[in-house]
């Protein structure tokens, strides 16, 4: 009974060990940390004209295109959304407009989306180009 108990846990370590190996090695290079585990969602908070990069992507939010955004002192039928114009370079490059309500943008084996856009907006207050932050979320597809 020992003895097959024995094989079976050496089974299981062998077959679990395959597909780990199995795994990581069709993991692209880019998409690995230092510490050589995969790239999940990352969040990358923008100002208008900042560049950051998440593995080999890197995302440049240009401007503000529009924010149609409920102000929070008022009541609304719907939330809104702000539509931001990027550019987003791998080993390619393409600039476009990205809107809050999209669920996301797919961009050479990345998913792009707008997490979150601050400051929230008010009735009274006008939003200046450099105050805006846009935070997006990147991750390999």
């Amino acid at each position: 009974m020992k003895n097959v108990l024995l094989v079976l846990v050496i089974a299981l370590v062998l077959i679990g060990g395959y597909y780990v190996l199995d795994y990581t090695d069709k993991t692209d290079e880019a998409d690995v940390t230092d510490n050589g585990r995969v790239r999940g969602p990352e969040e990358l908070p923008l100002s208008v004209g900042d560049t950051k990069n998440s593995g080999n992507l890197s995302i440049t939010l240009n401007s503000i295109v529009s924010d149609n955004r409920c102000a929070v002192d008022v009541q609304c039928v719907q939330a809104g959304w702000v539509t931001a114009n990027i550019t987003v370079k791998t080993d390619t490059q393409i600039t476009q407009d990205i809107n809050s309500n999209d669920l996301t943008l797919e961009y050479d084996g990345y998913a792009i989306s707008i997490n979150e856009v601050l400051p929230a907006p008010r009735s009274t207050v006008v939003i200046t180009p450099e105050e805006y932050v846009v935070t997006f979320l990147v991750a390999p597809l």
